[in-house]
C-alpha cells in the first residue's frame, strides 16, 4: 500500500510521459482547430460549416444506431429518430 509521501511520485510516474506528449502536441495545433480559433476571434468564416458538422454528427448517429440495433438507418436523421436528442441510452421506467 502506498503512503501519502509516495503518491506524488506515482502520479508523476504515470502522468509524466503524457505531460511530454501534451507539451509536444501544444506546438502542433491541428490546422482546422487553428483556423476555427482564428475565425472565432476575428469574426471570419469558419472552416467547417454548421451543415457539415450536422452531417458528420448524423452519420455518427446512424452508425451508432445501426450497430446497436443491427438495422439500416436512413439519412438525414429525422426529429422523431430515437437518438435525435442524444446517444445516451434512456433509463427504463
Amino acid at each position: 500500500m502506498l503512503t501519502t509521501p509516495h503518491a506524488p511520485d506515482l502520479v508523476y510516474y504515470v502522468l509524466g510521459p503524457a505531460r511530454s506528449v501534451a507539451a509536444h502536441m501544444a506546438t502542433r495545433v491541428n490546422p482546422t482547430f487553428q483556423r476555427s480559433h482564428d475565425a472565432l476571434r476575428s469574426g471570419g468564416e469558419l472552416p467547417v460549416t454548421l451543415a457539415d458538422a450536422r452531417a458528420a454528427i448524423e452519420l455518427c448517429t446512424a452508425l451508432y444506431h445501426a450497430a446497436r440495433t443491427r438495422e439500416p438507418v436512413s439519412l438525414p436523421i429525422a426529429a422523431d429518430h430515437p437518438l435525435y436528442g442524444g446517444w445516451q441510452p434512456r433509463a427504463r421506467p
